[in-house]
């Protein structure tokens, strides 16, 4: 039987739980890059519309630049050595503005704040956590592949995602966005008797693991995952 489980990630990578955080659409911050001798901050929205929020892809782009030059430090606080107007005091503690309200579509600043960045290490503690309980319970070793799926996995960059250490093992190994496979995995069943009956084999042969039941496993992986490796 091939173990599967589910983590608590979604709310932060669907824009839950984040000040600014929204759903991938019209106008939603998707990559960010940092200059980093002027922290001038360079977005990408979706559509390219003036910039109303940020989306799952996009904080995830954010959150790693700001680990890559070191202005997010390895337990998720913001470095206050950093001197910048972009970095700042807000309503939830230190916040990074990404974008000025002067560009964006709704008149205030979009910003990265203290609270929103432990909601990522709490979803990237969950995830790193389950892969690791995952990996336990089937004696798998080091893992060689990585797919991503829905909407906010299929944009996620892999870079950045292995910047934070979303995943154990994702530097060595291969990360593929694969869009919704849910979707196409429905269209195949109702479209091909083959592919429904593979369907029910797969489901008849995985495991499905409650993590609240692993708490000894659990615990023992979530204290590291919590923190962000810092680069050399």
């Amino acid at each position: 039987m091939a173990p599967c489980c589910s983590t608590a990630a979604g709310p932060a990578f669907e824009g839950g739980h984040i000040r600014w955080g929204m759903r991938a659409e019209s106008g939603a911050i998707e990559k960010v890059n940092i200059d980093p001798a002027t922290l001038d901050v360079k977005i990408e929205t979706i559509d390219n519309h003036r910039p109303v929020g940020i989306c799952g892809s996009g904080v995830i782009a954010a959150v790693a630049e700001l680990v890559r030059l070191g202005i997010i430090l390895s337990r998720g606080n913001f470095n206050e050595d950093i001197q910048s107007d972009r970095l700042r005091g807000g309503e939830d503690g230190r916040e990074f503005v990404l974008a000025w309200a002067r560009d964006t579509a709704i008149g205030q600043d979009i910003v990265l704040t203290q609270k929103d960045v432990s909601e990522i290490q709490m979803a990237k503690s969950a995830i790193y956590s389950g892969t690791l309980l995952l990996q336990e319970i089937s004696g798998v070793g080091r893992i060689q592949r990585i797919l991503l799926a829905g909407a906010c996995g299929n944009y996620i960059d892999s870079l950045d995602a292995c910047a934070i250490d979303l995943f154990p093992g994702c530097a060595s190994a291969t990360v593929t966005g694969v869009g919704n496979a849910a979707g196409y995995g429905a269209c195949l069943t109702l479209l091909n008797r083959n592919k429904r009956k593979e369907a029910e084999k797969v489901a008849k042969t995985t495991n499905y693991q409650e993590l609240a039941l692993q708490l000894q496993i659990g615990f023992r992986s979530f204290l590291y995952p919590i923190c962000f490796s810092l680069p050399p």
